[in-house]
């Protein structure tokens, strides 16, 4: 029978600006993360690799801590800088592997 109360114009005005606070920060966060790709890291990373035979997203996740599609935007990123070659046509596990101008 109860039940809460009808909030006052006030106090549904302070929680829309909290909700309002909270959204910009996540949103500032997600932004910053999605923008942190990382490319000044790319030449310590690549250098990390060499030794590697065959690149995949995995194998560059666990030698470099990246997440997977992260992992997966750099291989795509070497790849367009013609440093990597994908070996097979697979789009699930794409299989890389460096190029002569890589070496």
């Amino acid at each position: 029978m109860g039940g809460s109360k009808k909030l006052r114009l006030s106090q549904l005005e302070k929680r829309q600006e909290k909700e309002g606070k909270k959204d910009k920060a996540e949103r500032a966060k997600i932004e910053k993360k999605i923008g942190e790709v990382m490319r000044e890291d790319d030449e310590k990373i690549f250098e990390k690799l060499k030794g590697v035979k065959v690149l995949t997203p995995y194998v560059v996740f666990s030698q470099t801590g990246l997440k997977m599609g992260e992992a997966k935007r750099f291989l795509k990123r070497l790849e367009e800088r013609s440093l990597v070659k994908q070996v097979n046509d697979d789009s699930r596990i794409p299989i890389y592997k460096f190029t002569q101008e890589a070496a």
